[in-house]
């Protein structure tokens, strides 16, 4: 049973790996588009993704705008003639057309790579029948694969433990608005019992899980997560222990 979790292990560390570097359809940075966008009204751009970035620059109407990547509401461009790049707000990506003084279309806002985006939040849930109360950082490299840090804590009838690892997740496809991704980790799991059992003492143990979950939007910011991991914990007994847990989360991205 050990080599079908190690085997099934690696497979998900090269699938996801793969899957990340395969090239998808989106405008990432050093990529130009199809069509250079030229400014249809001016636009103002800030040093920053946030209204709190002071305003440096105002691009004027004839002005090629080369888009580079989207974090959250706002957009990195670039002036070609000028080589000047700075932030705009994601709507005022509407403001913009091609030679053809076509619109820009909104499929092809929702093309722009996603990058540099963090997310963070707290989760509440089941760990194999004890309650668990976590919380997370995610920082993506890319608009599908991001690494994530947590830690949790978990308080059973007789036992409390606590976790502490690394994952990572690969956004997978989108149902509906909702965001659905895989991910595989690693980390410590530290067993404390309550009570003074013969033969029982504190124990940490590393542990290698894989899992998968959903992330439905709030608002355009703000999500819930529902996921599901399950755990394969490395004892120094003869077999290892496998655990299942579900939780609930709730994060926000910046």
């Amino acid at each position: 049973m050990m080599i079908f979790y190690k085997g099934l292990f690696i497979f998900l560390i090269s699938s996801l790996f793969f899957l990340g570097l395969v090239e998808n359809k989106k405008i990432y940075a050093n990529e130009k588009s199809d069509t250079p966008l030229v400014v249809d009204d001016f636009i103002e751009m800030r040093t920053g993704p946030g209204k709190e970035f002071p305003i440096f620059y105002v691009a004027r109407e004839g002005e090629n705008l080369e888009l580079l990547f989207k974090r959250t509401e706002w957009v990195k461009v670039k002036i070609q003639q000028r080589s000047i790049e700075g932030w705009i707000f994601v709507e005022d990506l509407m403001r913009l057309a091609n030679e053809n003084e076509k619109r820009l279309e909104i499929k092809k806002i929702d093309k722009i790579a996603e990058k540099g985006i963090r997310e963070a939040g707290i989760s509440n849930g089941d760990f194999e029948g004890a309650g668990s109360l976590g919380i997370y950082a995610n920082y993506f490299f890319t608009d599908q694969l991001s690494i994530e840090g947590f830690a949790s804590q978990t308080l059973g009838k007789f036992s409390e433990a606590q976790l502490l690892g690394v994952e990572i997740l690969h956004q997978s496809i989108d149902i509906f608005s909702a965001q659905s991704y895989f991910l595989i980790g690693t980390g410590i799991l530290k067993v404390s019992p309550k009570v003074t059992l013969i033969a029982e003492e504190d124990r940490s143990d590393e542990f290698a899980k894989v899992g998968f979950g959903i992330r439905i939007p709030l608002d355009k910011r703000f999500y819930i997560r529902a996921e599901y991991n399950f755990f394969d914990v490395m004892t120094s007994r003869e077999s290892n222990e496998t655990i299942e847990e579900w939780k609930l989360g709730l994060s926000v991205f910046f």
